[in-house]
């Protein structure tokens, strides 16, 4: 992932496969990927709506895969792997959080008669840059109050009008 990549906020209409959005908490969404890494499966997980300098990532060989469950055997290569998850993540996935630094995301695979769950643990990972995301955050926090003064300002020329005093009356209560 490139320095760019990392220093932006995913939004919502930007994730083309709608499917691969996954909730964690109420208010939190994640973008879910995977790809093939020289034959290593790559898990990872980015908030989307926010900013945010960490993400959530694991990387499983075909071996690990298949110690982790015999499923696994019956799948050629990583690739097909790969593309089995992307088809099961819409309804057969969950996020759940393991503890402060880690994410599991649940699979629940038909096999046969029964149903598999496989849960992969991501790691909470930051990006490499630190001093760039708290610059990033900084001009993102720089915007927010240049808007809000501007909307002051227009509340305080329109003072008479109805929305103006509502819109004072919560920036009295929140600032």
């Amino acid at each position: 992932m490139s320095q760019e990549e990392k220093l932006r906020i995913i939004k919502i209409d930007e994730v083309e496969d709608k499917k691969t959005i996954k909730k964690l908490e109420p208010d939190k969404m994640f973008k879910f990927e995977c790809e093939n890494k020289n034959e290593v499966l790559k898990i990872s997980l980015k908030e989307i709506n926010v900013y945010s300098p960490y993400y959530y990532e694991a990387f499983y060989t075909k071996d690990k895969l298949v110690k982790k469950n015999d499923i696994f055997k019956s799948v050629k290569n990583v690739d097909k792997i790969i593309e089995q998850l992307l088809k099961l993540i819409e309804k057969n996935a969950t996020l759940k959080k393991a503890d402060d630094d880690k994410i599991i995301i649940s699979f629940q695979i038909p096999s046969f008669a029964e149903t598999i769950d496989i849960n992969f643990e991501l790691e909470k990972k930051t990006i490499e840059n630190k001093d760039d995301g708290l610059m990033f955050l900084y001009e993102i926090q720089k915007k927010n109050q240049d808007i809000i003064e501007e909307i002051k300002k227009l509340c305080k020329r329109k003072k008479n009008e109805q929305i103006s005093k509502q819109i004072t009356q919560i920036f009295a209560n929140i600032i």
